[in-house]
């Protein structure tokens, strides 16, 4: 869950205007399709060309995608016209896009990997955008992996001081490591 202090400015950043909750609400759409939202696993079954969207994801340096046909139709689709985009137009932005649709698809059992490996390709396309390595830090909080994400946090932070979600995210890490020293 979200445990950032309440009152934070959440100043403009990667995601615009929009609050926490709007931030949220991708998860959430992502979690309403792996439960069973519209559509269902395996109902789209050879609606998707597997091996084109395999290609366009190597030649771009993308993670191997998921098998589509696997995923309810509607996420399967947005998935591959993401992909498809990368394939058309290999920047940050576009790469970025995928690594918040795998970010937000992320469960337990997956672990992140084809996000991170998005994330920092993006990172890497556009070293001097604070949103990679925020979105890192997220990810990592939600690994568990806390000197990672501060480290990310810390390096959005020195790329944009006034983005008031670093602060709270960092704040809330420190908040955390200092209920474990007490404990």
């Amino acid at each position: 869950g979200d445990s950032r202090p309440s009152g934070v400015d959440s100043s403009k950043g990667p995601h615009g205007s929009q609050s926490v909750a709007a931030e949220r609400s991708g998860s959430d759409s992502a979690e309403n399709a792996r439960s069973g939202g519209k559509g269902s696993p395996g109902s789209n079954q050879g609606a998707f060309d597997q091996q084109a969207i395999n290609t366009v994801s190597k030649n771009a340096g993308l993670p191997v995608p998921p098998d589509l046909t696997e995923l309810p139709s509607d996420l399967a689709g947005v998935l591959e016209k993401t992909i498809m985009a990368v394939g058309e137009k290999r920047s940050a932005a576009t790469i970025g896009r995928l690594a918040r649709l795998y970010h937000a698809l992320t469960t337990t059992r997956e672990k992140s990997d084809r996000a991170i490996a998005c994330y920092e390709l993006a990172k890497s396309l556009d070293p001097n955008s604070y949103e990679w390595p925020y979105f890192l830090g997220r990810l990592f909080l939600l690994r568990k992996s806390h000197a990672r994400a501060r480290m990310e946090f810390e390096k959005s932070l020195a790329l944009n001081p006034n983005y008031a979600r670093n602060h709270a995210w960092l704040g809330d890490i420190e908040l955390q490591r200092d209920r474990k020293s007490v404990v």
